[in-house]
């Protein structure tokens, strides 16, 4: 909860000792403590030590950096100084008016100059005050006064009252509305109160996240402001959304693209009195703990896992995110149901991912229906014949979910091969787990989870990789004899670059790109591949994000970043390869050939490299044996293989002997590097030369051998011990 307390009195007073007595000094901030994490006591004439004073600029600069970040996340904090003049409320006025605290001060003026000279002997040396310092602040304490915006507490009864969570009675009302999150959607809103309308008598409350993300942002925004502001049985819970109205409102920055993009033109537009908004916002609640006809109901945001008897003491940010992780509201109203007693009650909003009931258990009720993306608005009516819940749907943005993935969705999470990873921004990622190689798990499912990313708020997916597909001979149906009887002609081989996967989607919920890697969109390799996408093509992200909402597509490329991650093959330099432009959709289903070029081009992309078309199986089998042989090179490239896609979208690789040879030679060196045994798999292409590159590899000294990688392994076997390894051929040799 945002609220400011500070202590005001001189030393002696007993400031400090009264906030531990009421379990405060854990919320504290203190310029003493400040002072003394800056400098040690300093030894002074008379032989005893002091507080260091001489960085006392730097201790409030300090202070009030803390004291804002603080601030930021709404949590409740005490500043404990003596404040014995008027100038310091006037910084603390204006970060209370931007953050929208409540200041209160604790007031020590009264103690009398007595009492405190005689507390003041009896301290530590170091905290001593001279008697005539102690005597000047008392003066100028009694002459100044706060200022009367502030309210003022002298007693620890004052400050319990304060702190603890005392429940509102509302058993004047017929019935209390709670009216779940309404992000934008004025349809289902209006609706709602035709089938119930405004009642003087009934009590309703807003549970938070009034506006973004939906299209009529403006109606709702015009009809709170108009018809609900000023009514005294109307109250509001603030939401993270609220965050970005507030920062327009009071005309900062707002760093929210949805907001930014979608709501601040529709409010704009019509015209909506930022004064009201302002005043709105103001009177929000961080939580409402009332009772009615004896039953105690909390309301917050997000959800908590109890009620503290200190609920003001909670930081506004966890009343609006609520406790735990996103994903973890069921076991967060699980926990209330278990911690509080059968008479206590529970609403709140902002998380279903899972798509929780209204009623989650019997005492613990979630608001959140995706109502902007065409769910339903839900609230709860409380009267006399106890709780029941309202959803209505909101036919208008209806089309903005995708109902046809959510059995896909349902059926991912529930394969026990598949791994659901949570990101950021409502999007998790699933992959199949290294058991479904182990044991062969291989279904239409478990090979659609790879590189696969949904929006679990919209259904909708926001990348679709490729399935997975396997090399010539890894699996029954990839050997040649089963491939005769299935490839479907004519078949292409395309250069296959020894990098990593790349992936640029489009989440439409977020209106923006998702540009991911190795399952994630935020890990090193993720990273890597946004920093050279987008110094690549900064200039073109505005028709590349367009082109996606428009195809309902996504970008997979190969990454190749030789210095970040070097590969088996040697590359100069950074290369982004566009692979394939594929559809958003559970089926697999790539653009053609044609359009990804042309794309690729627009772009100002590479795209991959046709190798060869082939119009029969007596073609591809030529080529294929082609192939063998640890020199070969494609057009006097080394290069990792081929993909072979089929006129039916199939597709299985190729990898060429040299390839394979030096992959096996990296995991001898692995070995080798981590103190194990090397060993070479039985399809070494070259088993006699493998012996001599690991024998050769074990009589490099140990700080020589920890620093390779293998592109530095062939430079070194080419360089040092020339004639010794190599192996010449018509072609040159494979250490290149």
């Amino acid at each position: 909860m945002r609220l400011l307390l500070v202590t005001r009195g001189i030393p002696g007073s007993g400031k400090s000792t009264f906030l531990a007595e009421q379990g405060l000094d854990r919320y504290t901030l203190s310029p003493d403590a400040i002072r003394l994490m800056l400098a040690s006591p300093q030894l002074t004439l008379d032989g005893q030590t002091a507080m260091p004073s001489r960085q006392d600029a730097m201790v409030w600069r300090l202070l009030h950096e803390m004291l804002e970040q603080r601030m930021t996340r709404g949590e409740t904090t005490v500043v404990d100084a003596t404040h014995t003049t008027p100038n310091y409320f006037k910084t603390y006025g204006e970060l209370c008016r931007k953050y929208r605290y409540r200041l209160v001060v604790i007031d020590f003026a009264d103690v009398p100059l007595a009492v405190c000279q005689q507390r003041n002997r009896e301290r530590p040396s170091y905290k001593v005050v001279p008697s005539s310092v102690l005597e000047r602040m008392h003066r100028r304490l009694q002459q100044s006064s706060l200022p009367k915006w502030v309210t003022v507490v002298r007693t620890a009864e004052e400050v319990n009252q304060l702190l603890i969570s005392q429940p509102e009675n509302v058993d004047r009302y017929r019935a209390i509305h709670h009216i779940g999150d309404v992000q934008g959607c004025f349809t289902p809103l209006k609706e709602y109160f035709e089938r119930y309308p405004l009642r003087d008598d009934e009590l309703y409350i807003f549970v938070g996240d009034l506006l973004d993300r939906g299209a009529e942002n403006d109606a709702v925004m015009q009809f709170v402001c108009d018809e609900l502001l000023d009514r005294p049985n109307v109250r509001f819970v603030e939401g993270n959304h609220e965050l970005h109205l507030w920062q327009w409102a009071t005309d900062q920055p707002v760093a929210a693209r949805v907001f930014s993009e979608q709501t601040q033109p529709q409010l704009e537009a019509a015209g909506i009195d930022k004064r009201k908004v302002a005043r709105l916002l103001r009177r929000m609640d961080q939580y409402i703990l009332y009772q009615f006809r004896g039953q105690t109901v909390l309301v917050t945001h997000g959800g908590l896992s109890t009620l503290p008897e200190q609920l003001p003491l909670m930081a506004t940010s966890q009343l609006i995110h609520g406790v735990g992780a996103y994903d973890e509201v069921g076991a967060v109203d699980d926990a209330f149901m278990a911690q509080t007693d059968d008479a206590t009650f529970q609403i709140h909003g902002h998380r279903n991912r899972q798509n929780y009931p209204t009623r989650y258990n019997e005492r613990c009720y979630n608001l959140e229906g995706k109502v902007e993306f065409g769910g339903k608005l839900r609230t709860v009516r409380l009267d006399e014949n106890g709780m029941t819940p309202i959803a209505i749907q909101n036919q208008r943005a209806a089309a903005r979910l995708y109902p046809e993935n959510a059995a896909f969705l349902s059926r991912l999470r529930q394969n026990r091969y598949i791994r659901e990873s949570i990101l950021p921004g409502d999007i998790s990622s699933f992959n199949f787990k290294p058991e479904a190689f182990y044991r062969q798990a291989w279904t239409t499912q478990t090979m659609r989870a790879r590189g696969l990313f949904l929006n679990t708020l919209t259904n909708e997916i926001v990348i679709r990789a490729y399935d997975k597909f396997f090399n010539i001979g890894e699996r029954r149906d990839t050997e040649l004899a089963a491939l005769e009887q299935t490839m479907v002609f004519p078949a292409r081989a395309w250069v296959k670059e020894n990098g990593f996967l790349g992936l640029v989607g489009y989440d439409s919920a977020a209106g923006g790109l998702v540009i991911a890697s190795k399952s994630t969109t935020e890990g090193d390799y993720a990273a890597a591949f946004r920093r050279e996408f987008l110094e690549q093509f900064r200039a073109k992200l505005p028709h590349i994000a367009d082109y996606l909402r428009r195809h309902n597509a996504c970008l997979l490329f190969e990454v190749v970043l030789p210095q970040f991650d070097p590969h088996i093959i040697a590359y100069e330099s950074n290369k982004l390869v566009l692979l394939d432009i594929v559809k958003r959709q559970v089926a697999y289903e790539a653009v053609d050939r044609q359009e990804r070029e042309r794309f690729a081009r627009e772009i100002g992309a590479n795209s991959k490299r046709l190798a060869a078309e082939f119009s029969s199986w007596g073609e591809f089998a030529t080529w294929l044996d082609q192939l063998h042989g640890m020199t070969y090179q494609w057009q006097g490239e080394w290069i990792e293989g081929f993909v072979i896609e089929d006129a039916g979208g199939h597709q299985v690789k190729v990898k060429l002997d040299y390839y394979t040879f030096w992959r096996q030679m990296r995991t001898a060196l692995a070995a080798l590097q981590a103190g194990r045994r090397p060993s070479t798999r039985p399809d070494c292409p070259d088993p006699a030369l493998a012996a001599r590159v690991i024998a050769y590899m074990r009589q490099l000294p140990a700080e020589e051998l920890a620093r390779l990688d293998i592109i530095a392994l062939r430079h070194g076997l080419s360089r040092r011990v020339a004639g010794f390894l190599l192996r010449a051929t018509r072609s040159g040799t494979i250490l290149t």
